[in-house]
């Protein structure tokens, strides 16, 4: 379980990273998208230890979101194959945290709006 919450952390960093390398936004949209990101993150590691692996998944389905949508050469396939992805990831916890499914649309919406 703590390996699990140790890799959830480090693709998290690789998220961070990659959004702060991003340079096709200007400095307000990127510290909105900045803003989404921690505000989903934090609603990443309100899951409880018990669902970890559901936390891995959105984690990891986020990542797979943002290379794509920050990456040089643009596949919208890809980019839409792992929005799916990462929507599928917290549709059953609709009911149970919406927060985290409003942060998720929020992120989404932000990636794939945002023109990056």
């Amino acid at each position: 379980m703590k390996e699990e919450i140790k890799m959830i952390e480090e693709t998290i960093r690789r998220i961070e990273r990659m959004l702060q390398a991003e340079t096709n936004l200007d400095q307000i949209k990127k510290k909105e998208i900045m803003d989404l990101f921690q505000s989903l993150e934090f609603e990443i590691k309100k899951i409880p230890q018990e669902n970890v692996d559901i936390a891995r998944s959105i984690t990891k389905f986020t990542e797979a979101s943002t290379y794509e949508a920050t990456r040089k050469t643009k596949n919208d396939n890809l980019l839409n194959l792992s929005i799916e992805g990462l929507k599928n990831a917290v549709t059953e916890y609709e009911l149970t945290h919406p927060e985290l499914v409003s942060k998720v649309n929020a992120f989404i919406l932000a990636l794939s709006g945002m023109g990056i």
